[in-house]
């Protein structure tokens, strides 16, 4: 039996009626379509089959009549689906709904990128910043500090200049005189030495007139370690504060106080290199040089050339006025034992050193008092305990290519002022 389709408004077929798009397409029939259940058509066979009246009876078979086409239902338009989800009815609003969310969308993106670029505009504009601020503390820094060197040179480390002027143009005497110790009974090993002044000793320290000498002929005892003058250090850096503010002239201490051992260190390196008749002649013997008592200062350059400065010429005319002298004054060299030397200072006090300049003495001349290792009373012991450098010979060549070498073209060469 056939049967007959129905179509629901709701687009949609009843649930017992069976709906078969499916054909043969090997039959040659329209789209007419059969339930399983339904009893076979006259008019649609199998083309291996025969009909059933002709395998049973050659008889005509009847005709049956047409079957009139049932005309196609209208369908409505199928429901939307969207990622595989039934959503439902197509919705004329649902559209707009959805552009609205994809302007939304794009709306809320743009605002995204918008913060990202104004946020790292504003990290490069902080980063900039920064640098140029820390750049600016830099420079100033470094102004500071350079500003503050150069004071410290000159002023900071110096006291008042007039306060300790006004006090050593005060002093009746050199302050040796004034800590100098009483006269002692006895003789000294220094006969004919001095005349015409007072000459003691204590504790095997040599003064004359109340002023401290050391020399080729009078030496210091090892245990001798006073370390540096106060007096002699302010006096220096009133100079040197003077010189500056004045004159423009700078001045600062290369060498100062150096001790026994330092010393004999130094001249032992010199006598094994040159012998002893050499070293003799470019640095002192130990407990024999001033430096060790603590009242002297080389000044600036220990390079001969330093004679031609303007610096060692301003020494030369105003040292005096402080309490200082050159302790070893060009044209003297036979009188002290040892070559010019312009940057070598000795604080005698400012009324002696005035009067040693005034006088154009040097200051064994002042005193009347010999420098030679000769008249020394621990000459020959010394010999003794330094014969192993008797014998060695200082290479000429070698001097001469030093001196080329430290290009000193004015006739005088520096041996590492070790007086």
């Amino acid at each position: 039996m056939k049967r007959e389709r129905t179509y629901r408004e709701d687009n949609g077929y009843d649930d017992d009626q069976y709906y078969d798009d499916r054909y043969d397409e090997n039959d040659n029939f329209d789209n007419n379509k059969y339930d399983a259940d339904d009893d076979y058509n006259d008019d649609h066979y199998d083309e291996h089959d025969e009909p059933p009246e002709k395998q049973h009876t050659d008889e005509k078979p009847q005709s049956s009549p047409p079957v009139t086409e049932q005309p196609a239902p209208e369908t409505k338009q199928q429901p939307l689906i969207y990622a595989g989800t039934f959503v439902g009815e197509y919705d004329e609003n649902y559209q707009a709904a959805v552009l609205e969310q994809i302007r939304l969308a794009k709306a809320r993106r743009a605002r995204a990128d918008k913060r990202a670029r104004d946020k790292l505009h504003a990290e490069i504009f902080m980063i900039t910043t920064a640098v140029i601020v820390l750049l600016i503390l830099c420079s100033v820094i470094i102004h500071i500090g350079k500003r503050r060197r150069e004071e410290e040179t000159f002023v900071i480390q110096q006291p008042d200049t007039s306060s300790v002027q006004e006090e050593l143009h005060d002093l009746p005497e050199p302050i040796e005189k004034k800590t100098a110790p009483p006269p002692v009974v006895g003789t000294t090993p220094y006969a004919g030495e001095a005349a015409g002044h007072t000459l003691i000793q204590k504790d095997g320290v040599t003064y004359v007139d109340g002023i401290l000498l050391v020399n080729k002929t009078f030496p210091l005892p090892r245990n001798y370690a006073p370390g540096i003058s106060q007096e002699a250090e302010q006096a220096f850096y009133a100079m040197a504060g003077d010189a500056w503010t004045n004159y423009g002239v700078g001045l600062w201490q290369n060498s100062g106080y150096r001790t026994y051992d330092e010393q004999e260190a130094k001249y032992s390196e010199y006598a094994a290199e040159r012998g002893l008749e050499e070293a003799d002649k470019v640095s002192a013997r130990p407990g024999h040089s001033e430096h060790q008592t603590g009242l002297c200062y080389d000044v600036n350059s220990t390079d001969f050339s330093f004679a031609d400065t303007f610096e060692a010429q301003w020494l030369e005319e105003h040292c005096a006025e402080y309490g200082f002298i050159v302790r070893y004054p060009k044209g003297k060299e036979k009188v002290t034992g040892y070559d010019y030397e312009p940057w070598h200072l000795r604080y005698v006090g400012v009324e002696v050193a005035k009067d040693i300049q005034s006088k154009g003495l040097c200051l064994e001349e002042y005193l009347n008092v010999t420098s030679k290792y000769e008249n020394s009373p621990d000459n020959e012991d010394f010999l003794k305990a330094h014969e192993k450098y008797k014998d060695i010979k200082h290479d000429e060549s070698g001097a001469a290519e030093e001196q080329t070498d430290y290009g000193y073209d004015n006739g005088y060469y520096d041996y590492g002022y070790g007086y």
